[in-house]
């Protein structure tokens, strides 16, 4: 019987320790994933160098970004059709958004994309957070536009509506 018990208390360890950060996280109700996967209305373009053909965006989630969670952005061209130019992703790192000091998280993501001889003012962009499944679309279909930092336009921005 001792060594059933300890037998089993040997399993429940490894299962606990085998278990992802993403997964051990407090369930959102509202997006059916953990809540550092629900991406914030105000995430934006952070950074654009168009020389470089690279797009820095700031997402921003509900709850400092999970480990275990995959944090993708795909930028489109804001005229016309849309055109796919490019795309980045990253793992989220559990870091806090020091600024807003909210409980919130902010995940910097860079995408590449064609340098452009002329920079444009805008992009349009989608983000999702995966891990065993897609966690979260911004926005639910589609992209939004945002300008970018470098524009004459200022914040007029309107983020994942």
């Amino acid at each position: 019987m001792r060594k059933l018990l300890a037998l089993a208390t040997l399993v429940g360890t490894a299962l606990v320790i085998g278990v992802s950060p993403a997964s051990t996280a407090k369930i959102d109700d509202l997006h059916g994933g953990p809540v550092c996967a629900d991406i914030l209305n105000d995430s934006g373009i952070f950074d654009y160098d168009p020389a470089a053909g690279t797009v820095t965006f700031a997402l921003r989630t509900a709850a400092p970004s999970c480990r275990g969670v995959l944090y993708t952005v795909n930028v489109y061209s804001d005229t016309g059709g849309h055109a796919f130019l490019g795309f980045g992703h990253t793992t989220g790192t559990k870091t806090a958004d020091a600024q807003a000091n909210d409980g919130t998280g902010i995940t910097f993501v860079t995408a590449t994309i064609p340098s452009m001889a002329e920079a444009p003012n805008s992009f349009c962009i989608s983000a999702t957070s995966s891990g065993d499944r897609v966690f979260d679309f911004a926005p639910d279909s589609g992209c939004i536009s945002f300008v970018t930092p470098q524009s004459n336009l200022g914040p007029g921005q309107t983020g994942f509506n």
